[in-house]
């Protein structure tokens, strides 16, 4: 697969974003896609930017949660990844939708 398809995009994706936009890319070249649901996932969500973002919510950490690299609700990747992987038709709906849910969402949660 990854002579088909190469390694993460880590040029247009160095953060976040960079595993959703490869099984998007695998599946665009036929490849299959499994799920399993039992895999368990050790990880520390409260290390990361964007729940340090939002512990203490300002101006600032609003800027950071939707244009830092490391914020959850990064604009330019979001956009970045539409433009790559969304069906062309459907791109002003996304984009709308995307952009609503992560500025409200960080207002509202």
């Amino acid at each position: 697969m990854f002579e088909k398809i190469g390694l993460f995009d880590q040029e247009n994706f160095p953060h976040y974003i960079a595993d959703n936009d490869f099984t998007h890319t695998a599946a665009r070249h036929g490849f299959e896609l499994y799920c399993n649901y039992d895999a368990k996932i050790y990880t520390y969500p409260e290390e990361s930017g964007d729940i340090k973002n939002r512990q203490k919510k300002n101006l600032k950490n609003f800027y950071n949660h939707l244009f830092d690299i490391k914020g959850g609700g990064n604009l330019r990747d979001f956009t970045r990844f539409t433009f790559k992987n969304c069906p062309t038709p459907y791109i002003p709906y996304y984009l709308v939708s995307g952009y609503a849910r992560r500025i409200f969402g960080y207002i509202v949660k």
